[in-house]
């Protein structure tokens, strides 16, 4: 489903401002802070129903109590309106003639979003990787969000009740709420590893036109075939710990993933553009995997990746990107606009 147009009200840094895209490739150019990433944001709003970046409330333009944005996929009217509010922001989205407080996962439009922080995803943070997985998954596993918002209230209860050093009692209930759910993702997270190794090396080979053995590794800290009770079992035996800590030290939100690269951790051993290659072959996949489940190609979003692109790799992604509608941001024209020619559409800002 490809999207035709958007008009954000009140929405960040605009006022009021209408976009047109073209089913390829459209190309927003625009200097720093200009408000680049904030129309990505607004069409991912209205195709995932939330923002990748901040809250509800931060989306409503300073001094507005506010916002709307209208979108046109295909044909399809869609909707959202935001509101300041208390406790929080109220949200409503319209499709067509239908009314919605939340998109559900057959109301989401798939979308593949592609930002600089994902270059650094071989070497950064766990909660990166967890985030690139978390982010795949809730396009692919239609119960896999609500597993995942299941267990991060159940985290963050048990997280408020150790600050107040609570007993085992008063924490047991939400020990099995989190248990039942991080069974569930943990489940979905191996099981999408599996399918990326499948896959992966020859990717890889194709972008760098060399051989090399790309592996990925779950790494879990409970290792059982009944994940659920070893869980409970685990945060039992870790209250007074975690009590003094403050916060829950096992489960998935503790998780990571191990990619390597000949045998060797990636993060350690390959070069700055060996990473970059297994970055553009993990988000490759992402778009098949999303594709396959789907049976629609994902919009793609990228928000200033081409600068961080040697030039082998960005005629890679221009290449790939020939199969799909792409929005892509830039400050420089010259660095995206002369892989496209005549095949893309410019937007200034």
């Amino acid at each position: 489903m490809a999207i035709q147009s958007v008009i954000v009200k009140n929405f960040r840094n605009y006022e009021s401002y209408a976009v047109e895209f073209r089913p390829g490739v459209t190309i927003i150019v625009g200097p720093n802070a200009s408000g680049k990433t904030n129309l990505l944001e607004s069409v991912y709003m209205l195709a995932q129903g939330s923002s990748f970046r901040v809250s509800d409330k931060d989306l409503i333009a300073r001094g507005s109590e506010w916002s709307r944005l209208d979108g046109v996929f295909d044909g399809s009217e869609r909707t959202l309106k935001l509101k300041l509010g208390q406790p929080k922001t109220q949200k409503s989205f319209s499709i067509d003639d239908s009314t919605y407080g939340r998109l559900s996962f057959g109301l989401t439009i798939p979308t593949v979003l592609f930002e600089p922080d994902d270059i650094r995803l071989i070497g950064g943070s766990p909660e990166r990787r967890r985030v690139f997985l978390n982010d795949l998954l809730n396009q692919s596993v239609p119960t896999y969000k609500k597993s995942l918002s299941s267990y991060n209230r159940a985290l963050k209860q048990r997280n408020t009740l150790l600050k107040k050093h609570a007993d085992s009692s008063s924490l047991f209930a939400w020990n099995v709420i989190m248990a039942r759910s991080a069974e569930e993702i943990v489940q979905a997270r191996q099981k999408a590893v599996a399918e990326i190794n499948d896959q992966i090396s020859a990717i890889y080979g194709s972008i760098a036109d060399k051989v090399h053995h790309i592996s990925m590794e779950y790494q879990t800290q409970i290792v059982s075939e009944n994940y659920m009770n070893a869980l409970v079992h685990r945060l039992e035996r870790s209250l007074d710990t975690d009590r003094v800590r403050g916060f829950t030290s096992v489960g998935p939100h503790r998780d990571d993933l191990l990619i390597t690269i000949d045998g060797t951790p990636a993060s350690i051993s390959a070069s700055r553009g060996e990473a970059r290659t297994i970055t553009l072959a993990l988000k490759i996949i992402e778009v098949a995997m999303i594709q396959a489940v789907r049976g629609q190609s994902p919009i793609l979003l990228l928000d200033d990746v081409f600068s961080e692109l040697d030039g082998v790799r960005r005629k890679m992604l221009t290449s790939f990107l020939s199969d799909h509608q792409a929005i892509i941001t830039t400050t420089d024209a010259d660095v995206v606009g002369k892989k496209f020619t005549q095949l893309a559409e410019f937007i200034s800002l």
